[in-house]
């Protein structure tokens, strides 16, 4: 009985053996056989053309763009670095303008730093601020005012 468990146990380590022996000699892995960076381009060799078109051309409100999002009929821009006093810049996608900015940078009432902000729907903002320990959500109206109050 100890003799046919062993004969088990020594067939199933041989089985094993033999698949990782083999599975390591396979080379499955394609950039290993590219030598030159002329062979990478080689690989792909269909192009595709892309066209762009500029939607919105506002060298002085587009500093630093850190994310921008849609919300309704409404782009936002969330700032990076922000060298304004407003963490939030916000664009009507219809007439291609400038609106303003809204959310002050600051510690006080109604200011945030340090913050979060993304759609959580079609139409509402979410601004998690993690040193205030709050949440706002702000409407489409609200950002189309540029409120600071949620």
């Amino acid at each position: 009985m100890k003799n046919k468990k062993y004969r088990i146990l020594y067939f199933i380590l041989f089985v094993i053996t033999i698949h990782i022996a083999f599975a390591c000699q396979n080379e499955k892995n394609w950039t290993t056989k590219i030598k030159t960076p002329q062979e990478f381009i080689n690989i792909f060799p269909k192009e595709f053309e892309i066209s762009s078109e500029v939607f919105i051309n506002d060298t002085i409100n587009l500093l630093n763009p850190f994310s921008v999002e849609v919300l309704g009929n409404l782009l936002w821009v969330r700032n990076q670095g922000t060298s304004g006093s407003k963490l939030i810049s916000v664009f009507d996608m219809d007439t291609k303008n400038y609106i303003g900015d809204m959310l002050k940078i600051g510690n006080g009432p109604l200011e945030y730093n340090n913050c979060i902000c993304q759609n959580i729907t079609k139409d509402t903002l979410f601004v998690l601020e993690f040193y205030a320990k709050r949440a706002s959500l702000f409407s489409v109206e609200k950002v189309r005012s540029l409120s600071n109050i949620p």
